[in-house]
C-alpha cells in the first residue's frame, strides 16, 4: 500500500487519501469508514460509466435520432433494473 503517488492523476490521490482515513481510523470505526469509501468509489465509477454511455449515445447518433430525454431515461431504467441508483 505504499506505492509511489502520481500527484498528476486525481484517481491516485483520493486513493491514497482513503488509505490514510483507514489507517487513522479508530478500530471500532474502520468497517463503517471502509463502507463509506466503498460507496463513494462506487458513485465515482458509476459517474464515469454514465459519461461513457452517454458519449457513445452521442456519437453513435442516438441522441440526434431519439433526442437526450429518452437516451437518458433509457439509462435509468437500464440501472433501476439492475437496483443500480
Amino acid at each position: 500500500m505504499n506505492a509511489p503517488v502520481n500527484f498528476n492523476d486525481v484517481e491516485d490521490l483520493v486513493f491514497a487519501s482513503f488509505v490514510r482515513v483507514l489507517r487513522g481510523a479508530p478500530a471500532r470505526n474502520k468497517l463503517q469508514c471502509f463502507g463509506l469509501i466503498a460507496r463513494d468509489s462506487w458513485r465515482r465509477v458509476r459517474q464515469d460509466v454514465v459519461d461513457e454511455l452517454q458519449r457513445l449515445a452521442e456519437s453513435g447518433g442516438l441522441v440526434e435520432q431519439f433526442g437526450v430525454d429518452a437516451v437518458q431515461a433509457t439509462l435509468a431504467n437500464a440501472f433501476s433494473d439492475e437496483g443500480i441508483r
